[in-house]
C-alpha cells in the first residue's frame, strides 16, 4: 500500500504538520478499508468509479461537501505521490472535481443591532455621531445592494 513512504514524504518532503499528516493517513487507510469492505479490491489498482462509490458513501453518512473533498484531497496527493514513485501509471482522480460547498455568510449584527444603533445615533445629532450613522448606513446600503 507505500502509506508508510506517503507518511515519510509528507513529513519530510511536503514539511506538512502532524494533523495534516495524520488526516491524511486515516482517510487513505478509510478509502482501503472500504475499498476492501465494499468493492473487494485495494488502493493501487482502485477505478474512478470505485472512488465515485467511496464518495457517494460518505455523502449518504452525512458528511458535508466540505468534509468530503478534504477526504478527496488526501487521496488525490496520495495517488500523485504514487504516481511520483511509479506506483502507479495514473491518477485515478486526476479528472475529479471538487463537490460544490456553500460559502459561508457571517452576519455579525442582527437588523435588530443594527436599527438600535441608528437610533442611538439618530438622537444624538453632533458631526460625529450624524458621521458614524452616514457610515453604517453606507455598510447596510452596500449590503443590500449586493442581494
Amino acid at each position: 500500500m507505500f502509506l508508510n513512504e506517503f507518511i515519510d514524504y509528507l513529513q519530510l518532503e511536503k514539511k506538512y504538520s502532524s494533523h495534516t499528516v495524520l488526516a491524511y493517513e486515516k482517510d487513505v487507510l478509510a478509502f482501503s478499508e472500504f475499498l476492501k469492505k465494499e468493492e473487494g479490491g485495494d488502493v493501487v489498482s482502485v477505478h474512478y468509479a470505485q472512488i465515485r462509490s467511496w464518495i457517494v458513501f460518505l455523502v449518504e453518512t452525512g458528511l458535508t461537501n466540505r468534509t468530503v473533498n478534504r477526504k478527496i484531497s488526501s487521496l488525490r496527493s496520495y495517488y500523485k505521490f504514487l504516481l511520483k514513485t511509479g506506483v502507479v501509471d495514473k491518477n485515478p482522480l486526476a479528472k475529479h472535481k471538487a463537490l460544490k460547498v456553500s460559502k459561508k455568510l457571517h452576519v455579525p449584527f442582527s437588523e435588530k443591532e443594527v436599527e438600535d444603533v441608528l437610533g442611538v445615533l439618530a438622537d444624538a445629532g453632533d458631526f460625529v455621531s450624524v458621521r458614524d450613522r452616514l457610515i453604517v448606513e453606507l455598510f447596510l446600503f452596500y449590503r443590500n445592494k449586493k442581494n
